[in-house]
């Protein structure tokens, strides 16, 4: 039961239905990987750069724009225009899922920066594909589905696309996993403490299952270094800790 979920079984068949429903998501390119679109616009993003991925982990919170100055590409999700510096920093690219309210995304954040915004497949988008055809310019959003789903949320997805479109070298902070999010330790969302629902038990065990699983697959597919900018000893990613080095 640790790794349900983990692997999506049919990215090839959610691709060829996103282009039948997405505007957006025209061409489409793919491998056993990932499906993504608008890549040109992303390879310049991140092909040979110093990309920080910022999730909603507590570890995040005090995140400031001089750290943020260090990196060629900013990636981020969700409810990161909350965050008290992101709110009001240009990051390169996000991702949101349907939990994000689009209309309060755009008056909050899009009115004053321009991403590249992402979405995956999703049921709120499929049963409705306006809500997001309609959302924001086609040039500047992207489709992206990663054959690692798993519970761990967008930030190893990002990373994958990271890797397949060859960054430098990706940093990310903010992965805390099962104990942050039970303390309620939330970046972006303030005593947010809802963990997938597809995790009923073993909390930890579950997440420490599916991240090892995860960094073993990054390591056999991917070359791009990747660093926790949080704490060194979070077990969750002790496969990587000494990888890189």
């Amino acid at each position: 039961m640790s790794l349900v979920n983990f692997y999506c079984p049919n990215l090839y068949q959610i691709g060829q239905t996103a282009t039948q429903i997405f505007d957006f998501a025209k061409p489409l390119g793919h491998n056993e990987n990932i499906i993504l679109s608008n890549i040109t616009k992303l390879q310049e993003k991140l092909y040979r750069k110093k990309v920080l991925m910022i999730c909603g982990g507590g570890s995040a919170i005090d995140i400031s724009k001089e750290i943020l100055g260090q990196y060629d590409t900013i990636m981020t999700m969700n409810h990161f225009f909350y965050h008290e510096t992101l709110k009001d920093y240009p990051v390169d690219i996000c991702m949101l899922c349907p939990e994000v309210n689009l209309d309060e995304f755009t008056k909050k954040y899009l009115s004053k920066h321009k991403p590249l915004v992402g979405f995956e497949y999703h049921g709120k988008w499929s049963n409705d594909p306006s809500i997001v055809n309609n959302f924001y310019d086609n040039d500047n959003k992207f489709f992206m589905h990663t054959k690692i789903y798993s519970i761990l949320g967008y930030g190893v997805r990002m990373i994958i696309m990271a890797a397949t479109l060859e960054s430098k070298s990706i940093d990310f902070i903010g992965m805390d996993g099962a104990k942050a999010i039970i303390k309620k330790n939330h970046a972006f969302q303030s005593g947010k403490g809802i963990l997938p629902g597809s995790v009923r038990s073993n909390y930890d065990e579950v997440f420490q299952a599916q991240y090892d699983e995860f960094w073993k697959y990054y390591l056999e597919n991917f070359k791009t270094p990747v660093y926790n900018l949080a704490e060194d000893d979070n077990p969750y990613h002790e496969k990587i800790k000494n990888a890189f080095k």
